[in-house]
């Protein structure tokens, strides 16, 4: 695909069609299903119902002998029923799906994508400045580490504007590297 220089390119943080096979694969197949329940959770599914029938398979998967039939799941989502789309879209679920041999390969879709979607929250959590990492905001880590370091950005422009580098604040590296390149590459 070509983007023009100016056009403005979005990945797609989900697969609508690679969630329902992977669920299908879990209906068709109780080896899948175990195995998929052993690697995967519901929040790697973008679609909401879609996290609602994989919990509902996994708490009816039968361990010992095969898989999850329709009705288990359909005991299992109980009240959730209509939030998972009901009966008809359970089916159609399953039916999407024309073998499970191919789960592994779903997954190896749904998991990247679930895991892109997360570094995204993260980049617009980390926008706010109340953003906390452990038990300090962005802004406090942001602060300098030691009181050689500058202050504020301005600072460290002042303090290099006769140099074509400025040290790290780290002695190992500086003694291994004379510092960070000025506005290199």
């Amino acid at each position: 695909m070509m983007i023009e220089e100016n056009e403005t390119y979005v990945q797609q943080l989900y697969s609508l069609e690679c969630e329902m096979c992977l669920l299908g694969s879990m209906i068709l197949s109780g080896t899948a299903a175990r195995r998929i329940v052993a690697i995967a959770t519901a929040e790697m599914f973008w679609r909401p119902a879609h996290r609602l029938i994989f919990n509902a398979i996994k708490n009816g998967l039968d361990w010992s002998a095969g898989g999850v039939d329709y009705r288990t799941i359909i005991e299992e989502l109980g009240p959730n029923l209509m939030d998972a789309g009901g009966e008809d879209y359970i089916l159609h679920v399953a039916e999407y799906e024309p073998s499970p041999v191919n789960w592994d390969y779903y997954l190896g879709i749904v998991s990247p994508l679930h895991m892109r979607r997360q570094l995204v929250k993260l980049g617009q959590d980390a926008l706010d400045p109340e953003f906390q990492v452990g038990t300090q905001s962005l802004m406090n880590l942001m602060r300098p580490i030691s009181p050689g370091q500058p202050k504020r950005f301005g600072e460290i422009e002042d303090a290099t504007a006769d140099r074509q580098y400025i040290a790290s604040g780290c002695p190992y590296v500086d003694s291994a590297i004379p510092g960070f390149l000025i506005g290199g590459t």
